[in-house]
């Protein structure tokens, strides 16, 4: 006799294969959803600190362009991506 598994959309020779596999799916469903999570709660709190983070540049430049007026980046365009390396470090 056959037993079919409505999560798995399988068939299997016994009832204990089918628990089995089905237990098994099920743990790595919770796990992933657990890592799933996990990111979530990292992602806001890099999103805060990233947030922070341009805050803090933006009142330096607030308070440089107080003290002389004006600004300047000095933009070489060694490599079609030498403008993004100015602001941003890979």
């Amino acid at each position: 006799m056959k037993f079919y598994s409505t999560i798995l959309n399988k068939l299997f020779d016994s009832a204990e294969n089918l628990e089995t596999e089905e237990k098994k799916f099920q743990e790595k469903q919770t796990k992933a959803k657990e890592e799933q999570e996990k990111l979530r709660v990292g992602r806001k709190a890099r999103a805060k600190e990233v947030e922070d983070k341009f805050s803090e540049a933006n009142a330096l430049l607030d308070k440089f362009l107080r003290d002389y007026g004006s600004y300047h980046l000095n933009m070489t365009f060694d490599s079609p991506f030498s403008m993004f390396d100015k602001f941003f470090r890979f």
